[in-house]
């Protein structure tokens, strides 16, 4: 699971938050949230597809935007229940801490994965953000690895910044 991947990226806090911009390519939007400065570690587009990962120390980021994976699939609502059944099934989610929340811009998955490391259990904070927007599904996807109170505070503030909207024409 990509979220393991960044397990061995634990090392110091996150950064503090930054305006991030990411025009998302052969389409006429972007998406912006507050964001510790990434390192990109991939970016692919395909026809119909975008993927971005990215970290910044133990904060995680990736983003996913691509054609509708199931029918009806036009609304944040209808992105949730075709991708969440799929996704709950990983065993590492502390299934006590899932909590999903609709809004009006997107739907919220936020839940806990304990990890052994070390001798130890991680908890990685994880946070999906569901959007359907202009015939795309877009994931974004943020984790933190043992969150402290600056990094929850940094995860607020990405999420009070999200928006996707169309791109603004060169001056």
């Amino acid at each position: 699971m990509r979220h393991l991947l960044f397990l061995l990226l634990a090392l110091g806090s996150a950064a503090q938050a930054a305006p991030t911009t990411m025009p998302i390519p052969g389409q006429n939007w972007q998406i912006s949230f507050d964001a510790p400065v990434l390192n990109k570690m991939k970016e692919q587009s395909r026809p119909g597809q975008f993927v971005y990962v990215g970290n910044a120390g133990k904060f995680n980021l990736s983003l996913h935007v691509e054609d509708p994976g199931c029918s009806g699939g036009t609304t944040h609502r209808a992105y949730y229940e075709c991708f969440w059944p799929k996704a709950s099934r990983n065993p590492m989610i502390a299934q006590e801490t899932v909590v999903a929340t609709e809004g009006p811009r997107y739907y919220k998955v936020a839940f806990d994965i304990h990890a052994p490391w070390q001798g130890r259990i991680l908890v990685l904070k994880n946070l999906n953000y569901l959007i359907a927007y202009r015939g795309k599904w877009i994931d974004l996807h943020v984790s933190v690895v043992d969150p402290q109170a600056d990094d929850l505070a940094m995860l607020e503030a990405l999420e009070k910044s999200l928006v996707y909207d169309e791109t603004p024409a060169p001056k």
